[in-house]
């Protein structure tokens, strides 16, 4: 599947999922195969990552968070409210604690707090915004990790200047 058709189907997915219109989504979720997974779960997390600051702004107020915390503890009791606000505060530089949300976690807690910042009412102008969005997010993303010396450690080597002169 080309990258185009890939994002029309998350976006779509998307869509389907927030508006909570289960027989969409399920037949759009059938359409993820393994293959994509890895695509998607890049996709929901730029999409989480643009909701969560949309929603915070640029400084992470914790009274707010506080209160999303105890929205979706109400709405999701047996959900692991703990790791879906580890996943908010990963978005605000406080990257150490990705370490404690479980990879087979990750994607519920983002849907389960997107929940929350999204209406199911949210217009179509505003939803496309969003979801544009988080294509840039999920492009910048990427291209920076690939963009970084460090990727591979270069950052960290130290030249040797008498290997540049046997090589000469």
């Amino acid at each position: 599947m080309r990258y185009q058709e890939r994002q029309a189907l998350f976006r779509d997915h998307a869509k389907a999922a927030l508006r909570r219109d289960a027989p969409e989504l399920s037949r759009l979720r059938s359409l993820i195969g393994p293959d994509l997974y890895l695509h998607h779960q890049l996709f929901v997390f730029a999409l989480f990552a643009a909701a969560v600051t949309d929603h915070f702004g640029d400084d992470l107020d914790r009274e707010e968070l506080a209160g999303l915390m105890a929205k979706l503890r109400e709405t999701r009791p047996g959900l692991h409210w703990l790791r879906a606000e580890a996943l908010v505060r990963i978005c605000y530089g406080e990257s150490a604690f990705y370490l404690d949300v479980p990879q087979r976690e990750q994607y519920g807690l983002m849907w389960a707090v997107l929940e929350q910042l999204i209406p199911p009412d949210m217009g179509d102008a505003d939803l496309t915004a969003l979801l544009e969005e988080a294509d840039e997010f999920g492009r910048q993303t990427v291209t920076g990790v690939f963009k970084s010396e460090r990727l591979f450690g270069f950052g960290d080597e130290v030249e040797d200047p008498e290997s540049r002169e046997g090589s000469a």
